[in-house]
């Protein structure tokens, strides 16, 4: 595998690389890092202990419910939409009549809806959640509409105050704008400023669309054009890859709070970033290579064909083929050194 260090032809936005030291030979033998690949597992082994990583990581387990509570009153979505009980006092709500409210839709809206219910081509009744969150004892959920085919037509935000007697959903606030949730129960809303949070989409840009809880109403920051994918990284920084409308591809950095964004790599190969963990690594392919790009150092580094990556405490691990691993390698992304390396011979490893 090629490593090299990106060069502004790329549109890669390097910064300073590290100063390499020598160490001595019995740093060398404490340091000394090993691979090995046991029942679909990678091992790594240092004088410090061991960690493993899975051949494939077990699947995410689907959200079966969301709930918020306040003394004997609870607030529950599940499979029966909405659902609030008080004690041994319980009611469902699927917030059908929302769908068709002149409170969330305008009148030519609420025809076609109308239209297409009666079509069978949407349902009056929420199908789903984006994402849920509680400001004091309001619990705010960002219900869905999908349409037959599973695409979603609308979101509306209902409020239930959980400190009434006998509380139920009261509608807040609906914009023209998707967030980007694609879950049946989702957690793509979260607080940001004392507000109602999420990511959205508006036509061809993207930004947070925000609720204040005093006036309910929904108001949109633009952040972005044409977004191709999102990540947290963590509380209130987000990265993301974006088309622009001269035909590249920018992966970059943006603190939801002060709205700044950072580009960390430009390019006309199509970027994805690894996971969400620092320091924050790319990957850029084509439909015929693909190479992994370290945004802090700059360094950069060819993939080979019909293979995959996991993070790890001692580094970033590579191996081929995917799901019949032949080779791996254990690297450090500041250069991508190798620290370890198996080749599916134990006799072989090092």
């Amino acid at each position: 595998m090629t490593i090299r260090f990106a060069a502004i032809a790329l549109f890669v936005f390097a910064g300073p690389l590290r100063v390499l030291t020598q160490t001595s030979a019995r740093q060398q033998t404490r340091d000394k890092v090993t691979l090995t690949y046991f029942e679909k597992h990678f091992i790594v082994r240092d004088a410090t202990g061991s960690e493993s990583a899975p051949l494939k990581l077990p699947p995410e387990e689907a959200r079966l419910s969301t709930v918020f509570r306040r003394n004997a009153t609870f607030a529950v979505w599940d499979e029966r939409g909405l659902t609030i009980r008080v004690g041994q006092r319980v009611k469902s709500f699927r917030l059908g009549d929302v769908a068709t409210s002149p409170k969330a839709f305008t009148r030519d809206e609420i025809i076609d809806s109308l239209e297409a219910i009666r079509n069978g081509d949407r349902t009056r009744e929420a199908s789903a959640l984006s994402g849920a969150a509680r400001i004091g004892n309001d619990a705010y959920f960002l219900a869905r509409w999908d349409d037959r085919a599973g695409s979603p037509w609308a979101e509306a935000i209902v409020r239930v105050d959980l400190s009434l007697r006998s509380p139920e959903p009261r509608f807040a606030a609906r914009a023209p704008v998707l967030s980007l949730a694609t879950k049946p129960i989702d957690d793509q809303v979260f607080i940001l400023d004392g507000r109602v949070t999420y990511i959205a989409r508006k036509g061809d840009h993207w930004g947070l669309e925000q609720l204040d809880p005093g006036k309910n109403r929904l108001t949109f920051d633009e952040l972005g054009d044409q977004l191709l994918s999102y990540l947290p990284e963590r509380a209130g920084i987000g990265l993301f890859v974006e088309r622009t409308s001269y035909g590249t591809t920018v992966a970059g950095r943006v603190d939801l709070k002060t709205r700044a964004r950072k580009t960390l790599a430009e390019s006309r190969m199509n970027m994805r970033f690894a996971d969400g963990s620092e320091p924050v690594c790319l990957v850029l392919s084509t439909p015929k290579s693909a190479e992994l790009l370290d945004t802090a150092s700059g360094a950069m580094m060819d993939l080979p064909p019909s293979c995959s990556l996991r993070r790890m405490e001692h580094g970033i691990l590579i191996w081929t083929p995917a799901d019949d691993p032949k080779k791996a390698w254990l690297y450090d992304p500041a250069r991508w050194e190798g620290k370890a390396w198996w080749n599916g011979d134990l006799s072989k490893q090092r």
